[in-house]
């Protein structure tokens, strides 16, 4: 990976995780509040219809306790209003329970419970209303449950009392689902600071690998030219990464490797240079010879041959054969003819040689 990659990467890993995080927490921190917003509205429905409920069986109640004084005082026709505003009220308690009901789940026994106790008050509030009116008289009760209610004034005080219990059960509920979701709450806000935490530490991290990896062959490179300035040609930069360090790293050992194979060469050249040096400075100067023989005497007081002394101390190599006063002298009967083989031969063995 280039290194602008790496700069680029730690720039902007973190932030987006921390994006990340903080829309994750934000959109379930909308839900839960959404969540909050729908409880708290149906409580308040729910505290509205039991407000109704109350008033309708307080219109129950009232309208029943002026039918029994209307018929008292033998004002039958105030008593018929009465048994009307009854009929009325009775019709919206009804409809009023009805909508509270659908409202509960099915597992709410307490409220289950509340609502029968409910339906027993009313029939008790509406026993008058059946002597008076027989189509207002209760039916039998299809899920009786036992109740401590009284009966006649009684009946109005236990139906309060109810109510009452009912709006204290839905504020328990409604206080319990609201405490749920305040504690989600708490969780999405530890969430979204281990997120930023996590962000920060992968800063942290992300940044000291990345100057790791800058460093690291910065200093095996600066090691590396160090040891060449000094003359160890053979020194390389141990980088293997696929980006620019590894680049130059390559290039440096490529130089390296040049350097120490010029060198290497130089070396060798200087060596049969100063070997040269020294076999001229060997035949330079004075050579003792012998006048007779010829021999020559080495630095160790040795004779040797003319041929043996040169081929140690030169790059002089001798051929033998015979100049003309000496085959003259050595071969009379020959040294016409090899003069002569000489003389038709010379050329022929000069482009040869």
């Amino acid at each position: 990976m280039k290194i602008n990659h790496k700069i680029l990467l730690g720039l902007i890993s973190p932030p987006i995780l921390a994006l990340a995080t903080a829309w994750l927490a934000a959109s379930k921190g909308r839900e839960i509040r959404l969540i909050q917003h729908t409880i708290l509205n149906e409580t308040i429905n729910k505290m509205e219809a039991l407000e109704r409920i109350k008033t309708a069986g307080g219109g129950m109640a009232g309208a029943m306790n002026s039918h029994r004084r209307m018929l008292k005082l033998g004002q039958k026709d105030l008593a018929e209003q009465d048994l009307a505003r009854f009929r009325r009220n009775r019709e919206a308690m009804d409809l009023h329970k009805k909508t509270f009901a659908d409202s509960e789940p099915a597992s709410d026994a307490e409220i289950r419970t509340l609502l029968k106790e409910l339906d027993a008050v009313e029939r008790k509030i509406g026993q008058g209303a059946g002597e008076a009116a027989p189509e207002l008289r209760p039916g039998p009760d299809k899920n009786p449950v036992k109740t401590s209610l009284g009966s006649g004034a009684d009946a109005e005080k236990d139906f309060f009392d109810i109510i009452a219990r009912m709006a204290t059960h839905e504020k328990k509920e409604a206080w319990r689902d609201i405490s749920y979701a305040q504690g989600r709450l708490g969780e999405l806000r530890i969430i979204l600071a281990a997120g930023l935490l996590a962000s920060f530490l992968l800063l942290v991290w992300l940044a000291s690998v990345i100057l790791k990896s800058i460093s690291a062959p910065i200093s095996k490179l600066e090691r590396a030219a160090a040891g060449l300035s000094k003359g160890d040609f053979g020194v390389r930069a141990d980088i293997t990464s696929r980006d620019e360090f590894g680049a130059l790293a390559s290039a440096f050992n490529a130089m390296a490797a040049s350097l120490q194979e010029r060198t290497g060469a130089l070396a060798l050249a200087n060596k049969d240079l100063t070997e040269a040096l020294a076999n001229v400075k060997t035949l330079s100067g004075l050579l003792p010879i012998c006048a007779n023989c010829k021999k020559i005497r080495d630095d160790q007081g040795y004779w040797r041959q003319v041929e043996e002394y040169f081929d140690k101390h030169s790059e002089i190599k001798f051929s033998h054969g015979f100049c003309p006063a000496c085959a003259k002298k050595l071969y009379p009967e020959f040294s016409g003819r090899i003069a002569d083989e000489q003389k038709r031969d010379g050329p022929e063995r000069k482009e040869k040689i």
